[in-house]
């Protein structure tokens, strides 16, 4: 959850997160440093008078200046293709959740797989999650963002959320997940969640779909896996 003035990430729920803020500051020190070295650079050369014939011809200059650039973006390239394969990988998934959306509310499900023949799912409990007005509202909620019905994911495990849409082009999304996925009609998209802690985590539709898009926030329940196998049952 983010709050006004707040600098930086809000805290990660999950692996993924957690490496996206450590990237974002990895990235930043070379942002910083390319920045300082030409704002220095370019100082010099608006200053000095005989900077210019130095700069003429100067093959070992432009040898620097180009295979610097090449390594910094080599540095930069490896931890991102690692967060982008990291963001990607689902491996034996213990929960599925589906998150489908419409103009302008969330549905989740959950398949309840035959503990004999863990193969075919036996029932699917479903359920609509709806923004909560402002008169419903206790002291401790968060207005816009408290909803009737709120999904619960196990923490420590290893989940799978689905998204897709009935009617127009929705976005799952929670910050603190590190997630954001389309929900597009006649599609499904996948996204691996694996929950740090217990907790209670908010996000929101992040696709423009119309004129209530603000008001279809997503918030999600973490609890640990045996009190969640206990309210799934």
């Amino acid at each position: 959850m983010s709050f006004w003035s707040q600098m930086g990430f809000p805290d990660a729920g999950t692996p993924s997160m957690e490496y996206f803020a450590f990237f974002h500051g990895y990235a930043m020190s070379f942002i910083t440093l390319i920045f300082v070295l030409i704002l220095y650079v370019g100082t010099i050369i608006l200053t000095t008078r005989y900077t210019s014939r130095f700069l003429l011809e100067q093959q070992t200059l432009e040898t620097i200046w180009t295979i610097v650039p090449v390594f910094m973006l080599l540095f930069l390239a490896v931890p991102s293709l690692k967060i982008l394969y990291m963001v990607e990988e689902l491996t034996s998934p213990q929960v599925t959740l589906k998150a489908i959306g419409h103009q302008w509310y969330w549905t989740y499900e959950y398949s309840i797989p035959d503990t004999n023949n863990p193969e075919y799912s036996t029932s699917t409990i479903n359920f609509d999650s709806y923004m909560l007005p402002e008169s419903a509202l206790l002291p401790q909620d968060f207005r816009n963002y408290e909803v009737d019905h709120r999904p619960l994911l196990p923490s420590n495990t290893q989940c799978r959320v689905l998204t897709t849409s009935t009617d127009v082009i929705h976005a799952w999304g929670v910050p603190s997940f590190g997630v954001k996925a389309d929900a597009l009609p006649g599609r499904i998209n996948q996204i691996p969640v694996l929950i740090n802690a217990p907790g209670i985590y908010y996000g929101s539709c992040m696709e423009l779909c119309g004129t209530n898009h603000s008001f279809m926030p997503i918030v999600v329940e973490a609890h640990p896996l045996t009190e969640f196998n206990e309210w799934i049952n």
